[in-house]
């Protein structure tokens, strides 16, 4: 099994609006039109003890309305249940080159963990590397600033950059809030 990266182009004020709203009219709103890929979720982990009727995705997408975390060993599913967030709230970016490269994505030096709301993260996946529309200037020169990889010859490495800089590019150009999300 290969890992991903994905990223989205997204609106972080919606999102932070959100966390902790306690608004049930949006809960109500966001649970019947992420029903869904909610659903999915809780097929894809069927495998985890923890997750039964009353723990779900379902009440983690809960908790993030009330600002609660109930459910901390089901932190995975807190990320992904803000990716479903970032995505409803935005856009997902297609990389130019087919795919973002999880090799070049895990040796650009960053905070592994960065969400615009706080959420639990888990010691495995997802990896959720969240950047505000202010920081996308500085943060693309770090993403970039890769000169060399081990094994990687230069061609190949100018491909993956393209695509980071695809990304960052088009989060500037529209001014929207940028997340990558490693699983």
């Amino acid at each position: 099994m290969g890992y991903y990266v994905t990223g989205y182009l997204t609106d972080s004020a919606k999102i932070k609006k959100l966390y902790g709203s306690k608004d049930q009219e949006i809960l109500t709103s966001l649970l019947n039109e992420l029903s869904d890929s909610l659903d999915e979720l809780n097929d894809d982990f069927d495998f985890d003890d923890n997750l039964n009727e009353e723990k779900n995705s379902q009440a983690v997408l809960t908790d993030i309305i009330n600002g609660e975390i109930r459910f901390p060993e089901l932190a995975y599913l807190y990320g992904y249940i803000y990716e479903k967030l970032c995505e409803h709230f935005g856009e997902i970016v297609e990389s130019p080159n087919d795919e973002f490269s999880t090799n070049y994505y895990w040796e650009i030096p960053k905070e592994t963990y960065k969400a615009f709301i706080p959420i639990p993260f888990s010691s495995d996946f997802p990896e959720v590397y969240s950047i505000y529309a202010a920081d996308l200037q500085t943060e693309k020169s770090n993403f970039l600033a890769l000169t060399e990889r081990k094994g990687v010859d230069a061609d190949y490495l100018k491909t993956e950059k393209e695509d980071f800089e695809f990304a960052f590019n088009k989060a500037i150009d529209e001014d929207k809030d940028l997340v990558f999300f490693l699983y």
